[in-house]
């Protein structure tokens, strides 16, 4: 996404973001060229969203500038910002240009701030695109909005701040939809006056072209970017590399060179896998913490996973309370997704639709519930498919293989016990450790090591995929018969198993 402000003459202003331009002073809104048909407050609300860019306008802001003498609802500024988004249709093909802010009021968004060339608009026509990087403000300090806010993350971000002064080069992973880049954002808030707002950030799930990414880095910090690049102004700085997974390598290489050549730069790293190189300090970001028994209803907000779906739904549904008739299901709900912001983000968003019990429902139904979707600044931030596809992409085809057939677990196995489930004539002992161990480097496979045995896991929507693949290919029907043959051998010779232990409680309910 491109935004820009530039001074089209000595009179007249204009804000371009994407094919939209806002010409201030003639009051018009044109999209490559051609006029749209907007109001005289949807575009005072325009104006002042676009003079606040990247920062949270209030509705008391709003109200009060678009009708500085008169007293009217909050339901009439709602009824204009519809409008502006139905006329910039904000929302569709991934487009997100202003979002609501609970509590708060509104903000004009644009992920990787870009400033265009200077072009001549003298003929009318649509200024001419330079896909150069610009600063959003004067200290240099150009980081998207954080505006939704994230919960239980204060101990893991007052970590990774501690570990910034110490490691020059600090890696968050974790699987996807568990809010690596929101928790970056957050450290980044923390860090700024350390490093004088000399911050920018790089998402490399946009950014595929390695020349681009180094023209990001040249305009942005300064750098010089070259087989042996330099710092042009020797002063503290903070890159963060966000997304790396999709190109590992390239953000590895890119990292080490840095970190050579440019003394006073740190690297913070947001990815599903880490990038191994020298230097590197790693940190697993894990699920928000929620209730493993019964609680009183009262307790519960102090769990993070539970405080963050209960104010998703108030959200929407302002009449929405935690009680102890609906507690039940709301840790039902955190529990099956294990805790997952962004899947609680999407259970949240549709659950004015479904209800809570509707909610559990969906989730016995795993395919259903992968494909529900709202709507997000990043596509694949739209849906746990569109999540868990895109860290799918970057497996090998043997990991894929494995996956697949995981998906089969329904609760925690040793690797002796995988080995038995999944080996056949084309898979090896040896390809199968192999593929389990790239599986938990990519963070879709869980591991405890608790008395010294590791125990795996696939989370909740991770094994409604596998098994969404297995089906695809054939292979569910064989490999669940397979699963079933193993744990009754191991049930008949009495090992002591958590596999064992499941297939008991089946029994026995």
């Amino acid at each position: 996404m491109q935004m820009y402000m530039q001074q089209a003459d000595q009179s007249e202003q204009t804000f371009c973001f994407d094919a939209f331009t806002f010409h201030i002073q003639r009051r018009l809104v044109t999209e490559q060229g051609q006029p749209l048909r907007l109001g005289s407050r949807a575009l005072d609300i325009l104006q002042l969203l676009l003079e606040n860019a990247g920062r949270v306008v209030s509705k008391e802001q709003l109200i009060a500038y678009v009708w500085p003498n008169s007293i009217v609802e909050e339901i009439n500024l709602r009824v204009h910002i519809a409008a502006l988004r139905r006329a910039l249709r904000d929302g569709k093909d991934g487009r997100r240009y202003i979002i609501t802010v609970p509590q708060r009021g509104y903000s004009f968004v644009a992920e990787g701030i870009m400033q265009a060339a200077d072009a001549d608009q003298s003929s009318g026509s649509e200024p001419e695109r330079a896909l150069i990087a610009a600063s959003t403000t004067e200290s240099g300090y150009q980081l998207p909005v954080n505006a939704a806010g994230i919960e239980g993350r204060d101990a893991v971000v007052e970590e990774l701040v501690q570990r910034l002064l110490v490691h020059r080069l600090v890696t968050l992973t974790g699987p996807g939809g568990v809010g690596k880049s929101c928790t970056a954002l957050l450290v980044a808030e923390r860090v700024r006056e350390v490093y004088q707002q000399q911050i920018c950030m790089i998402d490399f799930s946009e950014q595929q072209d390695p020349v681009a990414v180094a023209t990001l880095l040249s305009r942005q910090l300064g750098l010089e970017i070259s087989r042996h690049p330099h710092a042009e102004h020797q002063q503290p700085r903070l890159l963060i590399f966000d997304n790396c997974e999709g190109q590992l390598d390239f953000c590895a290489d890119m990292a080490e060179s840095l970190l050579k050549s440019v003394p006073l730069l740190s690297i913070l790293v947001t990815s599903g896998e880490a990038l191994r190189i020298d230097g590197e300090y790693v940190q697993v970001l894990q699920p928000l913490a929620y209730p493993q028994q019964a609680e009183k209803h009262e307790q519960l907000l102090s769990f993070p996973a539970v405080r963050l779906l209960v104010k998703r739904i108030q959200a929407r549904q302002q009449d929405f309370t935690l009680n102890a008739a609906n507690a039940p299901l709301l840790c039902e709900i955190c529990r099956r997704l294990d805790g997952m912001p962004l899947a609680l983000e999407l259970a949240a968003f549709h659950s004015e639709a479904y209800g809570l019990q509707g909610l559990c429902q969906q989730l016995d139904e795993h395919f259903a519930f992968l494909q529900l979707e709202r709507r997000a600044a990043s596509h694949r931030h739209q849906s746990l498919q569109a999540v868990l596809c895109s860290g799918y992409g970057n497996l090998t085809e043997l990991e894929r293989v494995c996956l697949n057939r995981l998906g089969v677990f329904r609760t925690v196995f040793t690797l002796n016990v995988a080995l038995k489930v999944l080996s056949s004539r084309q898979l090896t002992d040896d390809a199968i450790v192999g593929a389990l161990t790239g599986l938990v480097a990519k963070s879709l496979v869980q591991v405890d090591a608790l008395g010294g045995i590791a125990r795996y896991r696939l989370l909740h929507a991770t094994r409604a995929f596998a098994l969404e693949q297995l089906q695809q290919k054939g292979e569910l029907a064989v490999m669940q018969r397979r699963y079933a043959e193993v744990s009754c051998q191991a049930f008949r010779k009495e090992e002591v198993t958590q596999e064992v232990s499941y297939w008991r409680s089946v029994q026995l309910s």
